[in-house]
């Protein structure tokens, strides 16, 4: 599939809504689980507001994959500040200590149509990039482990998968269970 890369900007903000769609775990969390402070899974319209406001801030949360005209994915890329405490807080997210401005890469919502096409490759890669034109000094990502040949299914498997970091040229610097490692790109 040949796939564009664009910011997620207010005026693209029907598309970030059609890639979450209404079903599944992205149409619940909106993301609010990664940039907000506290997440209510039953306040759909709450969460999807609260990403909308973000969308609509100065510094896009994410990035959106394009199909031609079709919206056919997204991921929650941006300066770590921007992920709020909960980052912080999470034994599995947190970030690690690193000299200068790194970004951190977590979600990827890529529908079922257009799954196994390269989707999130290219989000992966157009992070780099954005975070790269953005000034980071690095891009940091905790994606779930599927070396071990271990499957893991698509709502587990949000932040991306070990074998996509590596491809992208990430290094593994911290390995926080079994299933969970810690990976970055100097660049």
């Amino acid at each position: 599939m040949d796939v564009t890369i664009e910011p997620a900007t207010p005026d693209r903000w029907d598309d970030v809504v059609t890639v979450f769609g209404s079903r599944g775990d992205p149409a619940r969390c909106w993301c609010t689980y990664l940039f907000g402070d506290r997440v209510d899974y039953s306040d759909r319209v709450g969460n999807q507001e609260h990403l909308r406001r973000m969308v609509a801030g100065p510094t896009p949360p994410g990035l959106l994959a394009y199909s031609g005209d079709t919206p056919v994915g997204w991921v929650a890329a941006a300066p770590r500040p921007l992920f709020g405490r909960r980052l912080a807080r999470s034994p599995a997210l947190k970030p690690l200590p690193y000299q200068g401005t790194v970004w951190s890469v977590l979600c990827f919502v890529v529908p079922r149509a257009h799954r196994g096409k390269g989707v999130a490759h290219a989000l992966l890669a157009g992070a780099v990039d954005r975070a790269r034109s953005g000034g980071a000094a690095a891009i940091e990502g905790v994606p779930r482990d599927d070396r071990t040949g271990k499957h893991w299914p698509n709502p587990v498997a949000y932040t991306g998968t070990a074998s996509m970091f590596e491809a992208a040229g990430f290094a593994e610097v911290e390995r926080r269970r079994d299933d969970r490692v810690v990976y970055r790109l100097v660049l």
